[in-house]
């Protein structure tokens, strides 16, 4: 939650817009105890999505069930062929893998920040 006087809008910002935004030395900042823990549980929220989704887009693309599907078997041919191609099964294993990369980039964030080095 922010606070905002008015009467201290443009201090320390010259003449490159007076009123803009408060100034910037801390005392604007007000955390609510819980919002940490919610950020967190986001967070683990978030690593538990991109783990999963990552698990499944690497894994699926090679299984019978991406090439057994109902709903490929009414596309027509030309998205069938693109379906079954290699190119595009190693395409959807790259989005996975790049999920898994944003999973760690959020524990190294979560670890930073329950460390107090964020």
């Amino acid at each position: 939650m922010l606070s905002y006087d008015p009467e201290r809008a443009g201090e320390g910002m010259g003449a490159a817009g007076a009123g803009a935004f408060p100034p910037g030395d801390g005392t604007a900042q007000r955390v609510h105890p819980a919002s940490g823990v919610r950020r967190h549980a986001a967070a683990l929220l978030m690593v538990t999505y991109l783990l999963a989704a990552g698990v499944f887009l690497v894994v699926v693309p090679w299984s019978d069930l991406w090439s057994h599907n109902s709903l490929v078997a009414r596309a027509p041919l030309q998205l069938r062929e693109l379906w079954r191609s290699g190119a595009f099964r190693g395409a959807v294993t790259g989005f996975g893998l790049a999920h898994f990369v944003f999973a760690f980039v959020e524990v190294l964030a979560l670890r930073r920040e329950g460390s107090g080095g964020g």
